[in-house]
């Protein structure tokens, strides 16, 4: 059992080194990672991904997890970040001092996990006939399954949304679209836009 701080600012939830260990977490050298905005300034952190973290009775799946020693504090091991948090309604009660946590649909968006673990390459081919086709490549850099991934292509002004499905772990998956011929993609943008992990234990 872990006390963590419930951050609103915090967009990834945090643990440090010790909790890790507890968890028989270990950090490998190849580990993804991000920079976090702390109250001590920024700082590059190392990600873990955990197979559950539990509200109460609540859990959630595959939870990204930054690894932060300032981040802990002597009344809690890290931070609540909203990669948990969004998957439930908050609410605060002002008189008794109280946060609940009420349990939001199954389906919801997963992207701010995956998106540390999902590399994504695209290559645009136009054909002598005009016909412009998009090979878009997704890795999956977790040791779990990414059900689905959308992808919006942004090309000139222009966007499409792409899907790529059942990416498996420590795999790729790829797919190919044939976009308007009218479309310009000379410059082109990718950015994850929703992300869903192959939940497997407790949905």
């Amino acid at each position: 059992l872990f006390t963590l701080l419930f951050d609103t600012g915090a967009t990834c939830t945090t643990l440090n080194r010790e909790s890790l260990d507890a968890l028989g977490l270990s950090i490998p050298p190849d580990a993804p990672r991000v920079t976090l905005q702390t109250a001590n300034g920024r700082l590059e952190a190392e990600l873990v991904l955990v197979d559950a973290i539990w509200l109460g009775d609540s859990p959630v799946e595959w939870v990204t997890v930054a690894v932060c020693e300032s981040c802990a504090s002597k009344t809690s091991v890290g931070l609540l970040g909203l990669n948990v948090s969004q998957r439930f309604q908050v609410a605060l009660d002002h008189d008794r001092r109280e946060i609940s946590f009420e349990r939001r649909g199954s389906g919801d968006d997963r992207s701010l996990d995956i998106r540390n673990w999902l590399r994504i390459r695209s290559q645009v081919t136009k054909h002598w006939d005009g016909r412009i086709e998009v090979d878009l490549q997704g890795f999956n850099d977790a040791r779990q399954e990414i059900r689905s991934a959308v992808v919006r292509l942004e090309c000139s002004g222009q966007s499409f949304a792409i899907q790529l499905d059942a990416i498996p772990p420590l795999g790729e998956a790829s797919v190919q679209v044939e976009l308007p011929r009218e479309a310009d993609c000379s410059e082109q943008e990718l950015e994850l836009t929703r992300a869903y992990w192959g939940l497997d234990r407790f949905e």
